[in-house]
């Protein structure tokens, strides 16, 4: 079971590798929203046994048939004996019960006999394995005692109980050495020893070969870790393995930080129990500020962890009479420096930093959401750019992500409440925030990604209803050419039809070219153009087939070159238009040039395979094309095909043409529609046509 972002994302993630995704999963019932329902007897009838050992067959699972065994009818005992995976689910409800009563008898058998003092088993174990047991012996004192010890004061018997359950009780595994780190202890024969005497214990290899420390079941480590640690000895713990991790020296810090990140992610803001751990978040962050100058490096997902708990106890803290917002300003304003020097000097893959870009821009927000209420004019503008500046330079590495456009709106948002803000900050705060939101495909968004947009979205309307954004207003503004006067300005004009949305995109092509260049406008001109060309989005389709004439595909171009100066994050926007523009003039030299490097910069878009547009007539038919095929992938999974029509060479997939072999080198390829993606041209095979409610054709 999984948040059903991670689903998103990895659907994302498969498309933009090429695939075709199908996302299939279930959910408990909820009482009064479905009316229709299945109901399954847990047990099985003799026919149901029947076709159960005929179908499980095929998968080589067999159940006893011969010899007068009788088959348990019992549906959950059959899936326990014969899928290894459904055991833990079934067991887990068979321990709950087992433990109640392994606590009970443990209690009568202390007040039974109160002067015989035995050994636990791992207690014995580690007496047979050669340790001192007078010091490691957990003592006689009491479970009141022992839940409340910190790790520094626990036995090491204790410290290796503890540091397995804690991460068994969310259901993760630790890397061995990490184990013999903390607890300070040599002897690999001794540990293996231990492990295997003490049945809790699971010593194992993962998927990579590395040896890692577990639990027999996670349901059993939950129950012993509420047994044997409060939250605060809990964060001892924690505490301790953080400090005694050792980066490697990949890019992604190894199977440690892969394991502390995953801890830290299971008691930070998206945990299930927030107000048990949100009081020791900072202690968790000066674990990790330990291990920094321990080390004298940082790894930046280690930094992405730690500056995520202090700005996260830094938000809670918020309004807190007990808590000092000088305090609380000086940790933010320290975290900020060291996103700002890990960005800067740290080997980061695009990704890495785009997060540590959204976490910087956070950062600063939260600054802004500290000090908005009083803050000087000048001070608060500065920090609303800095914050502007981040989460453009995070969605120049990723166009389609959504969290650097939620930090614009919530920033945004708490600024306006500074009553001595100056009305042009005012509207350029405002057109940042409301072209961002207005960026975001929202039906691209994850169901929680949509939720939190709409929220924001109905916050903006509520901010635009304000003076400062009047016409009247905002012409005063314009004659300083101020970029965001232009902006609202071409926006209210849209808003009165396609007169209006001529006015605008005439208004912003004449416009002076320090307007043309600011982000904020360029978009808005390319978004108002194809909407009158079209009447639809653009991009926001699937293989289209257009009506421009030769002069469309030219004014699509004059559009591009008005604003070829611009640099924002949806540049990809921009060149994929000037391609398809340049290739429909035929121009296919510089459009296969331009394509080549908007591939090169798009690599992480999960849109980037998605074939928006077809090759077209000026009568909106898709233009028909065959050519002979010149090179295939020995996979079959790519190809080139020689148009002798246009005399050029476009790619192809060999395996969408054909369900059988793939055409060969020097084959022709039967007739097909030229489709266009982030990567250039492509052969797509012939489709059926559909027309779209406003009249344009659509093949699929």
């Amino acid at each position: 079971m999984a948040d059903d972002d991670e689903y998103y994302s990895l659907q994302k993630k498969l498309r933009a590798r090429g695939r075709r995704v199908l996302i299939v999963g279930s959910s408990y019932r909820v009482p009064g929203t479905a009316t229709r329902k299945l109901v399954v007897d847990v047990n099985l009838s003799k026919e149901e046994i029947n076709k159960a050992r005929k179908w499980l067959g095929r998968f080589g699972l067999e159940l006893p048939g011969s010899g007068g065994v009788e088959v348990d009818s019992s549906f959950l005992a059959m899936l326990y004996r014969l899928i290894p995976d459904s055991q833990f689910s079934i067991q887990r409800g068979l321990t709950r019960e087992a433990r109640h009563y392994e606590t009970a008898f443990e209690r009568l058998a202390k007040e039974d006999a109160p002067d015989r003092v035995g050994l636990t088993a791992l207690a014995q174990a580690l007496s047979d394995a050669g340790y001192d047991i007078n010091s490691l012996r957990p003592s006689e004192r009491p479970h009141e005692e022992l839940i409340n010890l910190s790790f520094a004061e626990r036995s090491v018997a204790e410290q290796l109980t503890a540091i397995v359950l804690i991460a068994g009780k969310w259901g993760l595994t630790i890397p061995l050495e990490l184990v013999l780190r903390v607890i300070g202890r040599d002897g690999w024969s001794h540990l293996a020893e231990i492990v295997s005497r003490f049945d809790l214990f699971r010593w194992e290899e993962d998927a990579n070969g590395e040896q890692v420390l577990g639990v027999r079941t996670q349901l059993e480590a939950e129950l012993l870790a509420r047994e044997d640690l409060n939250t605060k000895a809990e964060i001892s713990v924690i505490c301790e393995m953080i400090e005694s991790s050792r980066p490697d020296h990949s890019k992604w810090g190894g199977v440690e930080v892969d394991f502390i990140v995953a801890l830290v992610d299971k008691i930070g803001h998206k945990s299930s129990d927030v107000p048990k751990y949100s009081r020791y978040w900072l202690d968790v962050a000066a674990a990790f500020k330990i291990l920094r100058e321990k080390l004298g490096s940082a790894h930046h997902r280690l930094v992405l962890a730690e500056a995520n708990l202090t700005r996260e106890y830094a938000k809670r803290a918020h309004g807190d009479s007990q808590n000092d917002q000088a305090a609380r300003l000086a940790l933010l304003v320290d975290t900020q420096h060291l996103l700002e020097e890990t960005i800067e000097h740290a080997d980061l893959s695009e990704m890495a930093k785009r997060n540590l870009l959204v976490e910087l821009g956070s950062t600063i927000g939260t600054q802004v959401y500290e000090q908005a209420p009083t803050a000087g004019s000048a001070h608060l503008s500065a920090l609303m750019k800095d914050v502007t500046r981040s989460v453009l330079a995070a969605r120049q590495i990723d166009p389609e992500n959504y969290y650097p456009v939620d930090v614009v709106a919530w920033t945004t948002s708490r600024a306006l409440e500074n009553a001595e803000l100056e009305d042009s900050l005012r509207v350029d705060m405002l057109a940042n925030a409301a072209a961002s939101l207005d960026s975001v495909d929202s039906e691209g968004l994850s169901p929680t990604q949509r939720a939190l947009y709409d929220l924001r979205q109905s916050d903006m309307a509520r901010l635009l209803n304000n003076s400062v954004v009047e016409q009247r207003h905002l012409e005063s503004l314009k004659s300083s050419n101020d970029p965001a006067a232009f902006y609202f300005l071409a926006r209210l004009d849209a808003g009165k039809g396609q007169e209006g949305k001529q006015a605008a995109v005439r208004n912003l092509l004449n416009a002076p070219p320090e307007v043309r260049e600011d982000w904020r406008c360029s978009r808005l001109l390319l978004d108002l153009f194809w909407e009158l060309k079209t009447g639809k989005k653009f991009l926001r389709g699937e293989r289209e087939a257009l009506a421009f004439s030769t002069q469309d595909w030219s004014d699509c171009v004059g559009v591009v070159q008005s604003v070829s100066s611009a640099r924002s994050f949806d540049q990809y926007r921009l060149e994929f238009l000037h391609g398809l523009a340049l290739f429909h003039l035929g121009q296919y030299r510089q459009s296969e040039a331009l394509f080549q490097d908007l591939d090169r910069r798009t690599v992480e878009l999960s849109s980037r395979v998605v074939a928006t547009y077809l090759a077209s007539t000026e009568s909106g038919e898709p233009q028909s094309h065959s050519g002979r095929v010149t090179w295939t992938s020995p996979d079959g999974r790519r190809g080139k095909v020689w148009l002798d029509k246009l005399s050029i060479e476009v790619a192809f997939i060999p395996r969408r043409f054909t369900v059988f072999e793939p055409p060969q080198r020097g084959e022709t390829l039967p007739d097909f529609h030229i489709a266009f993606n982030m990567r250039g041209a492509l052969a797509d095979p012939v489709r059926g046509l559909r027309r779209s409610d406003g009249g344009q054709r659509h093949v699929g």
